[in-house]
Formats: structure tokens, C-alpha cells, sequence
């Protein structure tokens, strides 16, 4: 193991601009023992050439690529691997829209004595309108509550269909704001219940102790639901989850999905509503796994 390196990956799609931003914002850290790889997702632009271009022989800054998009979990799971590859345990996962704002971030991320059970730890994350985006509600908390998302998700393509949008957007708008827990700014330090709370998934750190055994995220997903069943595996695997109050990270949010979307909202929405009907199959197959599949699921194999 390379003792005392931090690992960062990074996914890119098409929003290279954001990417080499954050990139800079991890340079001007006060801790320096950190490695970065960049995992360029198959961006129809051009993303891999201006990535590889900008960071040639720039120590500390790796590129690799797919050659298709992967998606979410499977591309960050690749970076990690990578990383794993090279004796690096302990992994930041950062969306290319975050911003590191503070200087001793990963300073305290590995100087910090968390508790042995924790796997997976969160830290206060800034979004654009000034409010933190972390503690988020587990809101599948079991097979009934996935059941009536399935039906939400139904109708509210149907009705995106039919072209009743900036009522469905409303809604929609007013559901994510609920997803956040209430007054998330005054929650302190805190190991989380995984039946209740989860952690935003714009800025994950994994732990060696979770890392040394297992993948990073679920792999089955393509995008969405990341969150709920990291949830879920830390409730099988006897693992928890945890937020740090004294750390923080900005978030400008959703570059990529704008960026596939463009202007056209309900072509964005239908494009969400894809991947989260597709979800339901997954999450309802985790949610009844025993904790030995869980485990078999998610063993690195190498």
C-alpha cells in the first residue's frame, strides 16, 4: 500500500471545463501526497484530447478512457480500480462540477481517527443556491416504499409525455428539496443509520477497510440511485456511513446532464426518468439480498 496517499477520481463527461477546474482546486491543497486519475467517460467531444493534452507529464494527474459511456457507477468503480491497482486504499470520489474551497480538505480526511466501522464518510457539500446538500434522506427504505417511487416515476412520464412539464417540474423540484433533511446546516459531526440518512454522492470518501474487500459503488446502475445503494450495502455488510461537519466542498451541480440535455427540459427529464424507472428493478433486487450476496455482489475479485 502507498502509505498515507489520498486517491481522487474523477468522472468526465463532456464537461472538461469543469474537470480541469476542480483538477486546480486539488492543487492548491496544503497536503500534497495525493494521486488523481481521470476517468474520461467516452465524451462525444472533445474531452480526452484537451484532458491529455492539459496534463501530459504532469506528475500526479492520471487519464484513462473508455471506449463507450459506462456510466456512473462502472466509471468511477474503473478509477478506483486503478488506483487499487496501484496500492492506493483511501479514495475520494468527486463529481468534475466540485470545487475544493478548502485548503486542509484532504489533510483532514486522512488525518481524522474515524471509527472502525465506518466505510464511506461525507462532508458538507455547497450547492449553488448556498445550502448544504448533505444529510439526505434514505427514502427506499424498504420494498413498499420502491414500489410507490416506481408508480411516481410512471406518472410523472407519462404526464412529461403528454407535455404537462412546468407542473411536473414544480413537483419535482419540491421532492429533491425534501430529499435534503431539514436544517441539514446545523447537523453536526456524526456517524449515520443507514436505515434512515445517506450521503449526497457529489463527494464520497472510501475508507481501506471497506476498499480492501470490496468494489466502490453498486455496478449495475448507469446513473442515478448511487446513494440509496451505497445505503443499502453498508446495512448488509455491517458497515456505516458518516458525515463531517468541519469539512466542505462546492458544488455547481448537474453540469453533465445539462450539457446532454441542452435547453430542452422535457427532453431532460425524460432522459432522468430512463435510468430511474430502470433503477427500480436494481434497487428492489439489493434491498432483498441477504448480507452473504450482498457480499458475494460486491467482492473484488480483482
Amino acid at each position: 500500500m502507498v502509505k498515507n496517499t489520498i486517491g481522487i477520481v474523477i468522472l468526465n463527461y463532456l464537461a472538461y471545463q469543469d474537470t480541469l477546474e476542480c483538477i486546480e482546486s486539488i492543487f492548491t491543497q496544503g497536503y500534497k501526497n495525493f494521486e488523481i486519475v481521470v476517468v474520461e467517460n467516452a465524451s462525444p467531444n472533445e474531452s480526452l484530447r484537451v484532458l491529455k493534452e492539459t496534463y501530459h507529464n504532469v506528475e500526479k494527474v492520471n487519464i484513462i478512457s473508455t471506449s463507450e459511456n459506462i456510466g456512473f457507477a462502472k466509471g468511477n468503480n474503473l478509477g478506483i480500480k486503478y488506483l487499487k491497482d496501484r496500492g492506493v486504499y483511501n479514495i475520494l470520489v468527486i463529481n468534475g462540477d466540485t470545487i475544493l474551497t478548502q485548503k486542509n480538505y484532504l489533510e483532514k480526511l486522512m488525518t481524522i481517527d474515524f471509527p472502525a466501522e465506518v466505510a464511506i464518510v461525507g462532508t458538507e457539500i455547497i450547492g449553488r443556491d448556498g445550502i448544504n446538500q448533505n444529510i439526505c434522506k434514505l427514502s427506499d427504505r424498504d420494498l413498499i416504499s420502491i414500489q410507490v417511487k416506481e408508480k411516481y416515476f410512471k406518472k410523472v412520464k407519462l404526464f412529461t409525455q403528454l407535455g404537462i412539464y412546468p407542473f411536473i417540474r414544480y413537483i419535482v423540484r419540491l421532492l429533491k428539496a425534501k430529499r435534503v433533511v431539514r436544517d441539514s446546516s446545523n447537523y453536526k459531526t456524526q456517524v449515520l443509520d443507514s436505515r434512515v440518512n445517506m450521503l449526497h454522492g457529489s463527494a464520497l470518501f472510501f475508507r481501506e477497510n471497506y476498499l480492501k474487500e470490496y468494489l466502490g459503488f453498486y455496478p449495475d446502475t448507469f446513473l442515478y440511485e448511487e446513494e440509496e445503494l451505497l445505503a443499502y450495502i453498508c446495512q448488509k455488510l455491517d458497515f456505516r456511513q458518516m458525515y463531517v461537519d468541519e469539512l466542505s466542498i462546492y458544488h455547481k451541480e448537474d453540469s453533465s446532464s445539462d450539457m446532454v440535455s441542452g435547453s430542452n427540459k422535457r427532453k431532460e427529464s425524460l432522459f432522468k426518468l430512463k435510468y430511474q424507472l430502470i433503477n427500480i428493478d436494481i434497487l428492489k433486487e439489493a434491498i432483498q439480498m441477504s448480507s452473504s450476496q450482498m457480499r458475494e455482489k460486491m467482492r473484488d475479485r480483482g
